[in-house]
């Protein structure tokens, strides 16, 4: 009985060490998009949307993480905050900045595919909103 459970103690063990949780990806599907809106000294949830110019004036975004987004030729004037409840994005957040404030020279930032391969959010060609 004993050696049983040591047996399973350490399978259980060595499970642990290698399992790596699966990497959640977004299901392909259209952003709804959002044309020349302004927001002024709101909260404006932005999962799913295309923002497109779009005048953005002392809000805070909120990204909850379950959907991609993007900002084409808006304006961004006043305080912006970025609030996230979703905890991966929080810790990308967090480890970016860390890096910035640090001096390292830090790259543009990155998606991997399944295989490994590293392209850039921002392609050459193509700064940041």
């Amino acid at each position: 009985m004993i050696t049983l459970l040591l047996f399973l103690l350490i399978g259980y063990d060595i499970y642990g060490r290698h399992f790596t949780p699966p990497i959640v990806r977004w299901k392909a599907g259209s952003m709804e998009t959002v044309y020349g809106h302004t927001y002024r000294n709101e909260t404006v949830d932005i999962d799913g949307k295309n923002f497109d110019h779009c005048k953005f004036d002392n809000v805070t975004l909120r990204y909850h993480g379950a959907a991609p987004m993007k900002f084409a030729s808006s304006d961004f004037t006043g305080k912006l905050f970025l609030v996230t409840d979703n905890d991966a994005a929080a810790a990308y957040a967090q480890l970016t900045e860390t890096f910035r404030r640090s001096g390292v020279t830090f790259g543009s930032p990155s998606t991997m595919d399944s295989n490994g391969n590293i392209t850039p959010i921002f392609p050459a060609n193509q700064s940041a909103p």
